[in-house]
């Protein structure tokens, strides 16, 4: 395997730090606190989501989807995740989709869904930045909510919430528009929808 550039400035996730991570549970993460400091372990609650410095790296959900699809040699893991880490790539993504990404994110969190997953970075058709998260749900591990956000005009975004049970759609959100203060009825919404779920399917 050919080595990441990153690697030769000395961020490396190592087989170590899987470890440390998936005993950490969902909402564990390997982050860089800029583009050229050491990958080192966090959770998505300790996290300052204002700040689109601290870039994710890796997570436990990227952690357990690969040990669930038979990869269990820890050190092959670390390679693997340190040579697709773009720490650079992703933190230009993260600032050009605005202060709105990080008031979603920090509103979920505060209704108990934390990131856990390395966010995709990407762009559309027309050329619009995007990202795909993925946040566990505290207290119920089998669920996660997938969000897709796409910058829209202004500093506004594009968000449609997905939840899944143990990797199953079960509800999708229609999109709406993020920005301002509307982020936090957002998570409200997805929160109402997961209790609801939680509700009929304990009936």
């Amino acid at each position: 395997m050919r080595a990441s550039r990153y690697s030769r400035q000395g961020q490396r996730i190592t087989a170590s730090m899987l470890r440390t991570l998936y005993d950490t549970g969902p909402g564990g993460l390997i982050i860089a606190q800029d583009t050229t400091a050491p990958f080192t372990l966090t959770h998505s609650r300790d996290l300052d989501l204002k700040c689109p410095d601290q870039v994710i790296i890796y997570g436990h959900g990227d952690l357990t989807h690969e040990l669930a699809c038979g990869e269990n040699v820890w050190t092959h893991l670390a390679d693997e995740a340190t040579e697709a880490a773009r720490p650079e790539r992703d933190l230009f993504y993260s600032r050009a989709l605005g202060a709105p990404l990080g008031q979603l994110r920090e509103h979920m969190r505060a209704h108990g869904m934390d990131l856990t997953h390395r966010p995709v970075f990407d762009r559309t058709e027309e050329g619009a930045f995007q990202v795909e998260d993925v946040y566990a749900l505290r207290d119920e591990g089998d669920l996660t909510i997938g969000a897709s956000c796409v910058r829209g005009p202004g500093d506004a975004l594009q968000v449609q919430t997905r939840l899944f049970d143990q990797g199953r759609p079960v509800n999708v959100h229609p999109a709406c528009t993020v920005g301002g203060q509307n982020a936090a009825n957002v998570a409200e919404e997805m929160s109402a929808q997961v209790k609801s779920y939680l509700t009929r399917n304990q009936a």
